[in-house]
């Protein structure tokens, strides 16, 4: 193994070794130096375990902003796992983020149309909280029930 690898893919693999302890000693730090190393390269899978590292506080202090930045430039490179720990986060208000909902469900969405089959039950959830709290699909469709109703009764009192 090449200890001061350039090739962000090796420097990602070097950093799972620290991580890990694989072959050489556990070293959080190290670990987190590696990632950092391949997500500056626009390694999507440095990126997503550096989100992890700040989120779990491995390595690092938790750092929620930080862990937002390194999800976020994961999943905007199609890491899946990275769209719905996004979403979560949003969804659960998790390190003081407040909840956001249209964020949560972009991100939520993204990660089913991709087949990750937890996001896919996830936004159900959303969907079902939308709909309870009139918003979202639940409330056009409420309104539109609504217009329906009174057109119907319109038109059955304008022939009487």
């Amino acid at each position: 193994m090449n200890e001061n690898p350039t090739d962000a893919h090796e420097q990602c693999e070097l950093g799972f070794c620290y991580l890990d302890g694989d072959g050489i000693p556990q070293d959080l730090g190290k670990a987190v130096y590696w990632f950092t190393k391949a997500a500056e390269q626009g390694d999507k899978s440095a990126q997503f375990q550096l989100g992890l590292c700040y989120s779990t506080g491995k390595g690092v202090p938790n750092d929620f902003e930080m862990a937002m930045h390194w999800y976020t430039k994961a999943a905007e490179q199609g890491h899946v796992t990275a769209m719905y720990n996004l979403s979560t986060i949003f969804w659960n208000e998790e390190g003081g983020v407040p909840r956001n909902v249209k964020k949560a469900k972009y991100w939520t969405k993204k990660a089913a149309k991709e087949g990750l089959e937890v996001a896919e039950s996830f936004l159900f959830k959303i969907q079902a909280y939308e709909s309870r709290n009139g918003s979202g699909v639940g409330k056009i469709l409420m309104w539109v029930g609504i217009g329906i109703s009174i057109i119907t009764l319109v038109a059955m009192c304008s022939s009487c």
